[in-house]
């Protein structure tokens, strides 16, 4: 097999564009003091403590670099493939998502009442065509045409 697609993610309704902050930007607790109990009380116990720590730390920022980089992966992967995805929806290999309207003058009951309700869903998720819309090869990188 000379080239493979796949659709990795589903189609989303979303209120705006993702943005790299969305993958690379992330927040993390405060870390706990440890209990009294088990801090360091002897000089050989304190000199174990610092070596242990300055180990942890540096694991700390091996495991910070490498989701870092998982992060980054995945912010390249979801912008190359919303890109790819609009070429081969022009070349007719993949489908568009099936989008969905829905107006109800009212829903609910009890002790909840909307009114003008509007309400918008994907009905079908794209899929990838096989087949070859007549008069184009586009849309495949050229070692895959």
């Amino acid at each position: 097999t000379e080239c493979v697609f796949e659709i990795t993610r589903e189609a989303q309704l979303t209120s705006a564009p993702p943005d790299w902050r969305t993958y690379l930007v992330r927040t993390w607790g405060k870390p706990h003091h440890p209990v009294a109990t088990a801090l360091p009380r002897t000089k050989a116990e304190v000199s174990h403590w610092n070596q242990w720590v300055a180990e942890g730390w540096a694991d700390g920022e091996k495991q910070a670099t490498e989701i870092f980089l998982s992060d980054l992966s995945r912010l390249q992967r979801d912008i190359t493939g919303m890109a790819r995805y609009r070429v081969l929806l022009n070349a007719g290999r993949v489908e568009e998502p099936r989008v969905v309207f829905e107006h109800k003058d009212a829903v609910g009951g009890g002790d909840t009442l909307h009114l003008n309700d509007r309400t918008i869903r994907i009905a079908s998720q794209p899929g990838l065509q096989g087949h070859v819309r007549r008069g184009s090869d586009y849309g495949y990188p050229e070692h895959c045409r």
